[in-house]
């Protein structure tokens, strides 16, 4: 049975007395024996109600009094402090709870029934009573927390409750919009901001202290709080783009995470694998794709448009996304075929193209020219050539190997390659190509130029202004468009083909080209970029020349020197280098944007440029290495120097079988050249800028040592190094190979697991950290050292090492919680675990008039879930990473209680 306390009023108590007077006059008895009390209700035991000490805050009753003067006998309860409760049971269990309506102290009286023989509230036979009360704190005034509207942003808060029914008050703030946040104050400023995490819906909740003197957060004591949301655009869904697999090689996007924290929602996806891409498509179709740039990551950004419906990318509304990697040999570095121009006729290659859409990379070298060819060289020499078959474009393909260590034709590994043709090629007609002007922007190019000095004559087209294109076309229609890369020019060059019947593009006879461009934009101040010197080799510009004739004022900013560069910054800093891509020469075009207000660079604002460049080398003195042979293997070292280049460049050639040059800087040994099975190792080091030194890959060289294979190599016990399972998370190794197949005994550790690492220790304590890198696996290569007597990473030798990875999360009991519904409100609790995730999710559902969940860890109750006026509450739970607990907020759940939430005052 439970109660809500009446409160009747001043007529209800008038007819109350009334009642009981008439009926006292009637229910009179005649006296009995002296020391006989007249009713039997007068005569109940104070043992017939047991006072319990058992609940949460459960204390001594602050008072208990018996009174056996009236007709009946009346005992009275009462219990003092802050939020005091009594709690009423009968023989079933709990009756209800009485209140201190807010005063402090909450009364129970009771009467002793008829038969004398218990005592009774509204009909309800008590057995038990339990006094309770908050342990500490009062609740605090409402204005020692003031709401300002300052900041941008700033609005009404959008809730503020009190939850009094803790031990202490509880105040929560609720700010709602996007990018709400709220930003907390103490006396002496601004202690952070609460983010909405990206749900719409920040939440601040403040404790009101022991004293009842201020509300605080994390200890400190909050006086003022303001909220603001975003002002502009909206969180675009999810759905907006549909992510696909159709293609070749495709596959899931490795990750899709939205960043809300800027004005607008920000969403990107990242596609890893070989040669990793990203295609991207409107609803016209696809308009483009994201390459790894070599790295094995592909990253595609797009923006949340201001009305919220729709993701896009440079303006255009991308719809569907799809992620793609090559499925098996691995991309060959370009540098393993040399392009030289050693013979008669010797020209560029005019096109070097890597095509990555099949199982393996295949390399496309195209030589321009009359009579063109190619020739093929192995590192045997000369296999062949190449030819035009009279079309004037001799092509040659190469396909990466499976191991990615070469390009092969027909099976041999091609490690040079070489275009020549007849100097001659006609000069073909201009008019073989007509300028339109149809489409939307269409302006006439800023330049069109022939340039006949080299074998074949170069036209050149130029056509700038804001966001400038030219758009090439075939007899077939159009094949693209060559955009200005955010420059402000776009340039295209067509070659002369081989009988002059035509200009071409990539092997394409373009017969129709078209400039566009945005029209507008003013002409910028030459003060909007300082040009520093700051930094190492800083120098003057060569030149900086700004061009009004065009839609919009183009600066160009010229280094020259040797290995000159331009560092390019933004009000954020550097963002971008021009280097001088080895001609001597860097230079950086910038244009002038359509308000006149900054001159930019790829779209972004440029406010600071710096030109440097490396000082003539000069050349080093022999004695700055010393060289020797070591072994018995009959080996020989010989050092040639050339100086004909801009530095003095040190061949040492190591002969012998299985011959090898390791490589000393100050600090010791750091590199080893190996024969790759020829019998001859090659070493070239250059001279520093200012003859210092002689340099290998930046680290100057002071020794270098010719030497055979030395069979202790290979003799390096397992022993040597020491496999540990001793920190946080560590675990067995996933393989343990050693490789005997190279020049010394190589030891190959891989561990595998989320978050993976190789601990790697030296005598002295750990040095290095192999990870995952994102693959789930993390490898490590250990060498046999010459003598047989140690494993080395980087020249130093390993004595430790030690696999670890993140557990995997596992499925908990059901059993580790306990579940009831209590009262008679007519609730049920649904009970629903989820284990799709990582960690399994456990959801209770609490359903009914006010629905109230009772979340309890070992030590008691620490959290209550009410149902916020929807008559459903509900509480998830997460497995803990070793599956021995589910766990809230980091607190372990042990009982959940679903009820209706109890109101009962009285004074």
């Amino acid at each position: 049975m439970r109660w809500s306390i009446y409160r009747p009023g001043p007529l209800a108590l008038i007819l109350l007395g009334f009642i009981l007077h008439h009926s006292d006059a009637c229910a009179r008895m005649t006296p009995t024996t002296p020391g006989i009390p007249a009713y039997p209700c007068k005569n109940c035991a104070a043992n017939l109600i047991t006072i319990i000490t058992t609940g949460a805050g459960a204390k001594e009753f602050d008072g208990d009094s018996l009174v056996r003067t009236t007709n009946c006998a009346t005992r009275t309860f009462t219990c003092k402090g802050a939020h005091a409760i009594i709690e009423l049971f009968d023989n079933s269990g709990e009756l209800g709870t009485i209140g201190d309506g807010g005063t402090g102290t909450s009364t129970l009286a009771l009467t002793c029934d008829g038969t004398g023989t218990a005592w009774t509230y509204r009909g309800a036979k008590i057995t038990k009573v339990e006094c309770s009360a908050a342990k500490a704190c009062k609740n605090c005034a409402a204005n020692l927390i003031t709401i300002t509207k300052n900041g941008v942003g700033a609005k009404d808060m959008d809730s503020d409750t009190t939850d009094t029914t803790g031990d202490c008050a509880v105040r929560k703030f609720v700010c709602a919009g996007q990018m709400a946040n709220i930003e907390m104050f103490t006396d002496a400023g601004s202690i952070g901001t609460v983010t909405d995490g990206g749900t719409g819906n920040a939440m601040l909740e403040v404790t009101c202290n022991g004293d009842g003197t201020g509300w605080t957060f994390m200890g400190m004591k909050i006086t003022k709080v303001e909220c603001s949301a975003a002002k502009a655009c909206k969180n675009c869904a999810a759905n907006l783009i549909t992510i696909t697999k159709n293609g070749v090689g495709a596959k899931d996007m490795d990750s899709d995470t939205t960043d809300t924290t800027g004005d607008c929602a920000v969403r990107k996806f990242v596609c890893a694998g070989q040669m990793a891409n990203i295609e991207m498509f409107t609803d016209a179709g696809s308009i483009g794709t994201v390459t790894d740039g070599g790295t094995g990551n592909a990253m595609l950004e797009v923006t949340c448009n201001g009305d919220g419906t729709g993701w896009t990318f440079m303006g255009m509304k991308i719809t569907k996304v799809e992620c793609s990697a090559a499925k098996a040999c691995k991309n060959c570095a370009a540098n393993l075929i040399t392009i030289t121009k050693n013979g008669v006729g010797a020209k560029d290659m005019d096109s070097d193209t890597t095509d990555t859409t099949g199982d393996c990379a295949v390399r496309k070298f195209v030589c321009v020219g009359q009579m063109a060819n190619i020739e093929m060289f192995t590192d045997a020499g000369s296999i062949g050539t190449v030819t035009d078959g009279g079309t004037g474009n001799a092509m040659l393909e190469v396909t990466c190997n499976g191991d990615g260590t070469g390009w092969t034709f027909m099976g041999m590994k091609i490690t040079k390659v070489e275009c020549s043709a007849a100097k001659a090629c006609k000069n073909c007609a201009a008019n073989l190509i007509t300028i339109t002007k149809n489409g939307v922007g269409a302006k006439d190019m800023d330049s069109d130029t022939t340039d006949t000095t080299g074998d074949c004559a170069v036209r050149k087209f130029v056509c700038a202004g804001q966001m400038a294109n030219i758009e090439m076309f075939t007899d077939a229609g159009s094949i693209g468009t060559v955009t200005d890369g955010g420059t402000g020019n776009a340039m295209l060059e067509v070659t002369c083909n081989g009988d002059g019947t035509g200009w071409t593009f990539m092997g394409m006879k373009i017969t129709k080209v078209e400039c566009t461009a945005t029209p507008a934009c003013k002409t910028c101040n030459a003060n909007l970029i300082s040009i520093t010197k700051d930094g190492n080799e800083a120098k003057d510009m060569t030149s900086d020349v700004t061009v009004t004739t065009g839609q919009c004022a183009v600066r160009t900013f010229t280094c020259t020197g040797d290995m000159a560069k331009i560092e390019v910054h933004s009000p954020g800093g550097p963002f971008h280098t021009v280097t001088d891509g080895g001609v001597g020469t860097s230079t950086l075009e910038v244009t002038c944007n359509a308000d006149g207000t900054g001159w930019t660079f790829m779209g972004t604002k440029v406010t600071k440029v710096e030109c440097s460049a490396t000082p003539a080398c000069k050349t080093c003195h022999p004695s700055l290495i010393t060289h020797s042979t070591t072994g018995n293997g009959g080996h020989n070292m010989a050092d040639v120097t050339v100086t004909t280049g801009q530095c003095a460049v040190r061949t040492f050639t190591c002969s012998g079988a299985m011959a090898q040059i390791e490589v000393h800087s100050p600090g010791g040994p750091f590199h080893t050249v190996t024969d790759g099975g020829t019998n001859v190792a090659k070493l070239d080091v250059i001279c520093n800028g200012d003859g210092s030194g002689w340099t290998y890959m930046g680290t100057i060289v002071t020794k270098v040592v010719c030497s055979g294979a030395n069979a202790n190599s290979f003799n390096c016990a397992a022993d040597l190094i020491t496999i540990t399972k001793t920190g946080n998370d560590a675990k067995d190794m996933e393989s343990d190979v050693t490789d005997i197949t190279g020049a010394s005994a190589v030891r190959k550790f891989k561990c595998t697991g989320q978050m993976a690492n190789i601990a790697v220790h030296s005598s002295a304590g750990a040095f290095h950290t192999a990870t995952h890198g994102g693959l789930g696996t993390a490898s490590l290569d250990v060498t046999c050292n010459a003598d047989g007597t140690a494993w080395t990473f980087m020249g130093t030798t390993v004595t430790k090492v030690e696999c670890s990875a993140t557990p995997a999360c596992k499925t908990c009991h059901p059993s580790l919680i306990t579940h009831s519904t209590t009262g008679n409100g007519g609730h049920n609790m649904a009970d629903v675990t989820v284990t799709t995730g990582q960690c399994a999710v456990r959801t209770f559902t609490c359903s009914g008039t006010m629905a109230h969940l009772e979340v309890h860890s070992p030590g008691g109750p620490f959290h209550a879930v009410d149902d916020a006026g929807t008559n459903v509450a509900k509480l998830d739970v997460v497995c803990n990473g070793d599956g021995s607990g589910w766990t809230y907020m980091g607190t372990t759940v042990t009982k959940v209680v679903c009820s209706e939430k109890l109101n009962v005052n009285s004074k």
